[in-house]
C-alpha cells in the first residue's frame, strides 16, 4: 500500500491595474507541465499560511505582495511511484507592493497579466478560471 502524503498549498491571486497574474509551469515539471496557475507552493511546517503565500509569490515571481482574504479552497491529488499526494490549496487575494516586474523561477516558463476576457485563452484549471472570473468581475 502506498503512503498518503498530505500537503497544504498556499497561493496568491495577485491583482494589478485590473488584471490578475498567472504563471506557466515549466514544460519539464513532473506534475502538470505547461499549466497556467497562480503563484503557489507548499506551506512549510509551522509557517503561517500568510507567510507561505508571501514567500511563494516572492520565490516564483520576485514580487512583493500584501496578502488579503482567502478567495477559494480546492483539493487535488496525484500518484507517484511510492506515494499518493493529497493536496489542499488555499488561494488568497493579493495586492502588489511595488513595481510589476516579474522575475520567474526555474519552475515556470512564462507569465501573463490577464483580464476576465482573456483567461479562456490559457490552459488553466477550472478552479483558476473560476477565481479569475470571480475576482475580476468584482473590480
Amino acid at each position: 500500500m502506498k503512503q498518503i502524503v498530505q500537503k497544504v498549498i498556499a497561493g496568491g491571486a495577485v491583482i494589478y491595474n485590473g488584471k490578475i497574474l498567472i504563471i506557466q509551469r515549466a514544460a519539464d515539471e513532473e506534475i502538470l507541465p505547461n499549466l497556467w496557475e497562480f503563484p503557489s507552493g507548499k506551506k512549510e511546517p509551522l509557517e503561517s499560511i500568510h507567510d507561505a503565500v508571501k514567500r511563494e509569490v516572492k520565490e516564483e515571481t520576485g514580487l512583493n505582495i500584501e496578502v488579503g482574504k482567502p478567495i477559494t479552497v480546492f483539493n487535488f491529488g496525484w500518484e507517484k511511484e511510492n506515494e499518493i499526494r493529497d493536496a489542499t490549496e488555499i488561494v488568497f487575494l493579493a495586492t502588489l507592493k511595488g513595481k510589476p516586474e516579474v522575475k520567474l523561477s526555474k519552475e515556470h516558463q512564462s507569465f501573463a497579466w490577464v483580464d476576465i476576457n482573456e483567461i479562456e485563452n490559457y490552459n488553466v484549471s477550472k478552479e483558476t478560471e473560476g477565481v479569475v472570473k470571480e475576482v475580476l468581475s468584482g473590480l
